[in-house]
């Protein structure tokens, strides 16, 4: 019941936000890491990813720049921060972001130094040595590269997409779980010709990426919706869009996808939504004041983040929707804890199933931090709250 009056009480504030003349939704800011208080280098920061429960994870790089690491927070949230992983042994620089899970786990690619292996993707929640899911390197190894952008879903299952150590090094789409891996299709032996980019796994199992095959003329979306299954997000006969897209959509549970194409002529950029039933809906361009849209999520209830450069190429902003006034949620020149900012990021695990939004800013104060952006309800959402709730009981007692 509960989750019905949430829903009813989400959606009918939703219909308010889009009337017109409706307000900017205001966020409070929680401070998840600085690197004036950690030693952080300012600069070092990967992007944060941010799970429905509230784990924050992030790549950092200590000030001498000798040490990277990847820390998650505790649900909600909460401190203390967890090592889950570091450059001081074998393992090299650690992917710029990374992928967590509702339990706390956080997937990670990273570069090893040794003379039998040459990368690593990873799975760990701290608290001991990460679960090792794949690995490239001379034979025997399976793999000759891996995708440094991967993904992990609630069941611990990783995407990613990589090249195999076969005859003409075919490239494809696998998961693993810690044990053997599994190919969801190899250039070699489908009608995919090309397979290297950042995909993406929801609880559901399926996985949104990029890759060229033999019917897309180039680069397309797609998702894999089961053993053989697989669905045309958007190509390049879109009325919008080129071959060019970029190489890390993002997934909701639903399937929906958020990715960035470009136009036939490269020219401009759009952030799209589609699920493979029609043409994807084009909800932010750079035919304004942007020069370009850099990242994008979506969650469960198709709400939408993305982060973008204006014309000036020097002012940077976090959007959830077309306005760039009454949509930002934080821009170049706001002020966050007593500085103002200089440059934010987002990644596409950004934005969660609470609207909350992971990212990283550099400040004019040299400090680099991560920060969470937190929605607040407005008035009328409360009282919209205050009235669905004590009905919702009453039908309840019926």
């Amino acid at each position: 019941m509960t989750t019905v009056t949430l829903f009813t009480v989400t959606a009918l504030a939703a219909a308010l936000a889009s009337a017109p003349g409706a307000l900017a939704q205001s966020y409070t800011f929680t401070k998840i890491a600085d690197s004036a208080v950690l030693d952080f280098d300012p600069s070092s920061f990967g992007a944060p990813s941010i799970s429905d429960l509230g784990h924050v994870a992030f790549r950092a790089q200590s000030s001498d720049q000798s040490v990277t690491s990847i820390w998650r927070t505790a649900p909600d949230l909460a401190g203390p921060l967890t090592l889950i992983v570091d450059s001081s042994g074998p393992v090299g620089g650690l992917s710029h972001t990374v992928s967590v899970n509702n339990l706390g786990q956080v997937a990670v690619w990273a570069p090893v130094s040794g003379a039998t292996i040459d990368e690593r993707i990873m799975r760990g929640a701290g608290g001991g040595a990460p679960t090792t899911i794949a690995e490239a390197g001379p034979t025997p190894h399976p793999f000759s590269f891996l995708s440094v952008i991967v993904s992990v879903n609630d069941s611990g299952t990783v995407a990613w997409q990589g090249e195999l150590r076969q005859p003409g090094f075919p490239q494809g789409l696998f998961t693993g779980n810690g044990g053997p891996h599994n190919t969801i299709f190899s250039s070699a032996s489908s009608d995919f010709t090309s397979s290297f980019a950042g995909p993406t796994i929801n609880n559901a199992g399926q996985i949104a990426f990029r890759a060229a095959s033999t019917t897309s003329a180039g680069d397309a979306i797609f998702r894999f919706d089961g053993p053989g299954v697989f669905t045309t997000i958007a190509d390049g006969d879109h009325p919008l869009l080129s071959s060019a897209f970029d190489d890390e959509p993002a997934m909701n549970a639903a399937g929906r996808v958020a990715f960035i194409g470009r136009s036939n002529d490269i020219s401009t950029m759009y952030l799209l939504v589609g699920d493979g039933t029609a043409d994807a809906i084009a909800l932010a361009d750079t035919t304004g004041d942007l020069d370009s849209i850099n990242n994008a999520a979506i969650n469960d209830l198709n709400q939408i983040a993305y982060s973008a450069t204006f014309d000036d190429f020097s002012t940077t902003g976090i959007f959830t929707g077309s306005d760039l006034i009454n949509d930002a949620v934080v821009r170049t020149g706001d002020l966050i804890d007593g500085s103002a900012v200089t440059f934010v990021s987002l990644c596409r695990e950004g934005l969660n199933n609470n609207g909350q939004i992971a990212f990283f800013a550099q400040l004019a104060d040299g400090r680099g931090v991560v920060m969470v952006a937190t929605p607040v309800p407005t008035p009328a959402v409360l009282a919209l709250a205050a009235i669905a709730v004590p009905r919702a009981l009453r039908r309840r007692r019926r």
